[in-house]
């Protein structure tokens, strides 16, 4: 899980010459060095250039997806995922995220290290009041929790009806982390037969962004019984000092199902 950083240099030299090539892309540079000028801070990449303007143009898709695999670097490839993230990308690049989000090294069990860290971070509220171990594995991991989010932010993007048995078994399995949560959302927009059943479960997850992802659907169908169990799965998170905004989004939700 280590991050070599020559290998992130080398890998975004690589993706930026290959998109250098497309005059489109290099309109684009051109226009942001012009406004980043103006800011007195540096010209953009390619790729950053990408991905800061989300680009619709569906000649540099074929490029983007040859490169996403050939890319070990989870800055690298993120990258790469974000930029995309564009319509024109629909129905081109799903299979292909599919298959590399399914390459992540990750596992359930690093999901919940991370889900751990990240709970005493956020009671802490100040990174460097943190053990420095713990600082080293947040900065280990966030790195890839960040790619599978990206990935899970994609997918949900491009969703077609066809790729419904891949984002289920998505969602179903712990070790894809973060990506989870996002790819929930498209699973509601589909409709999938169960899907009701499915929320239920996923409401008891210990990852609080997916449940709270699967009380969304929840409400959206308007199943009034899990009003409930909404409530329940996150009291002790809002009983805690420092929850006013978490409070506020469930009671939100369940204000939607009625009494």
């Amino acid at each position: 899980m280590a991050h070599d950083e020559s290998l992130a240099q080398r890998e975004f030299e690589r993706i930026n010459r290959a998109l250098e090539l497309f005059p489109v892309v290099q309109d684009i540079l051109l226009k942001e060095a012009a406004q980043r000028a103006f800011y007195q801070s540096d010209p953009p990449s390619p790729i950053d250039a990408l991905c800061n303007t989300h680009l619709a143009s569906s000649e540099i898709i074929p490029t983007l997806v040859a490169l996403l695999p050939q890319v070990k670097h989870p800055r690298v490839k993120e990258a790469i995922v974000r930029a995309l993230t564009v319509k024109e990308a629909r129905g081109i690049a799903n299979s292909a995220l599919i298959e590399q989000l399914r390459q992540v090294p990750w596992s359930a069990e690093l999901h919940q290290e991370y889900l751990t860290l990240a709970v005493a971070h956020r009671e802490l509220g100040d990174f460097d009041k943190l053990p420095v171990e713990m600082q080293h594995r947040l900065r280990t991991l966030a790195p890839w929790e960040s790619l599978l989010s990206a990935f899970g932010n994609v997918l949900w993007y491009l969703a077609r009806r066809e790729n419904l048995p891949y984002l289920l078994e998505i969602v179903r399995d712990p070790r894809y982390g973060s990506a989870r949560a996002e790819i929930v959302r498209a699973v509601v927009c589909l409709r999938p037969e169960g899907l009701r059943e499915l929320l239920l479960d996923l409401l008891q997850d210990p990852d609080d962004g997916l449940a709270l992802e699967a009380a969304r659907g929840l409400a959206r169908l308007k199943v009034r019984e899990a009003r409930k169990a909404i409530l329940a799965r996150f009291s002790e998170r809002m009983a805690k000092r420092g929850q006013g905004e978490f409070h506020k989004m469930v009671e939100k939700l369940v204000a939607r199902l009625g009494e």
